[in-house]
């Protein structure tokens, strides 16, 4: 028995779809998990571990994290730069996902 091949239309949107839903899961577990987590105590900052000072992206998972959880004031005490960054990331998402639409309604 044959298996039917993607269309190149389906191919063209598929990998955008795939971002989307790992970005909306990436988000899901930043609302959703406990702020205190740990990674096995491991600094994965490469700035930190090659100069020993924090980059200034350090803390900027758990100030996203924490601004979607709607506490603005400890967002910013995590990292300050958040009030910058957030919008910037809101605005690719919401264009990324207006793309990915755009292409599914001009393949249908």
């Amino acid at each position: 028995m044959q298996m039917e091949k993607c269309s190149s239309k389906t191919r063209e949107w598929l990998p955008d779809t795939i971002f989307l839903v790992l970005i909306v899961l990436v988000i899901l577990y930043l609302v959703f998990s406990k702020q205190e987590q740990v990674c096995f105590g491991l600094d994965l900052c490469l700035i930190k571990a090659v100069i020993y000072r924090e980059c200034p992206g350090c803390g900027m998972t758990r100030a996203i994290a924490t601004l979607l959880r709607g506490d603005i004031v400890m967002a910013v005490k995590y990292n300050p730069y958040v009030l910058l960054v957030a919008p910037i990331l809101a605005y690719l998402i919401i264009m990324k996902t207006y793309i990915l639409i755009t292409k599914i309604r001009r393949t249908d």
